[in-house]
């Protein structure tokens, strides 16, 4: 069945760091669009979405649909959510 597998994580990165989102799927994919607050991320066209220099402008819902060839399918949204403590070591 073609179905989203493996939905993308929410995640709480520190201000100035980076989060990745990946989406696992069943079936052959011919292509992914990234969507944040569902609207189309530019060149977000890849089974993983990597958001680098976090600023508080990031936070919101993040999707994606996976296009194969009997149609396509959206995940599920993970919350990116930027917390402002220090990363710690370890």
């Amino acid at each position: 069945a073609n179905a989203i597998a493996l939905p993308p994580a929410s995640q709480s990165p520190a201000l100035g760091g980076s989060a990745t989102f990946t989406v696992g799927f069943n079936g052959t994919p011919t292509g992914y669009q990234w969507l944040k607050n569902g609207t189309p991320i530019a060149g977000a066209t890849n089974a993983t979405y990597t958001v680098n220099d976090i600023t508080s402008a990031h936070a919101g819902l993040y999707s994606v649909i996976v296009s194969y060839a009997g149609g396509t399918v959206t995940s599920d949204p993970a919350v990116l959510a930027p917390t402002t403590a220090l990363k710690v070591a370890g």
